[in-house]
């Protein structure tokens, strides 16, 4: 490549930083798919493409709690969904503040 001095040089670490976000990007768009078919109790999607995930819950005078942003949430007990958590652990999508869905884990 002579006299072409904007060429493009794909080393090796570069090759594989590419090739890991890469990864990471499909890994995490799979890993949400679960949650596209969960729908609250009058049929609407709990999910909206980035409100899902894992759960730290809590029980609090008797009403159960999800952490979330920050704060803890009192999980409704119509969120309760009869789903299957994909790791045994519980699950919760949020959306403005508020529980759509909950999904427990093992001991929940």
């Amino acid at each position: 490549m002579h006299g072409d001095t904007h060429s493009f040089q794909c080393t090796t670490p570069t090759l594989l930083l590419v090739i890991t976000i890469l990864v990471s990007l499909t890994v995490a768009a799979r890993a949400h798919d679960v949650y596209t078919h969960w729908t609250t109790k009058d049929g609407v999607s709990c999910c909206h493409n980035k409100d899902c995930g894992p759960a730290r819950t809590r029980e609090m005078e008797g009403r159960l709690q999800v952490f979330h942003e920050g704060q803890w949430l009192d999980v409704p007990r119509d969120a309760i969904r009869p789903y299957e958590a994909p790791d045994g652990m519980a699950h919760v999508c949020v959306f403005e503040g508020r529980v759509l869905c909950f999904v427990g884990g093992m001991g929940t």
